[in-house]
């Protein structure tokens, strides 16, 4: 793997009330904290055009530049990411 950050970006309903996905962040940080050294962070609107392209609807992260293929990759259940996560990092 080369030295390229994994690129992380988190689509939530910007325009809505924090309220509604407060938690998510939550568990979303909780998750990526170990991994900070070695990806970008990004929040994005889930309303958006880019969201609707990735047919994101709602809560999602989605994973790009990954070391193998699929390159990218969406979540929308967090334990998923989290089981994934460690897979992305490990030197072949």
């Amino acid at each position: 793997m080369t030295n390229q950050k994994i690129k992380v970006e988190v689509f939530v309903p910007l325009t809505a009330c924090g309220c509604t996905y407060s938690h998510f962040l939550e568990q979303v940080q909780k998750i990526l904290i170990p991994y900070l050294s070695k990806i970008e962070f990004e929040m994005k609107n889930a309303e958006s055009i880019e969201a609707e392209k990735l047919e994101i609807f709602a809560n999602a992260v989605v994973v790009k530049n990954l070391p193998t293929s699929p390159h990218i990759k969406v979540y929308t259940q967090l334990r998923k990411l989290e089981q994934d996560l460690p897979q992305f990092f490990k030197i072949n």
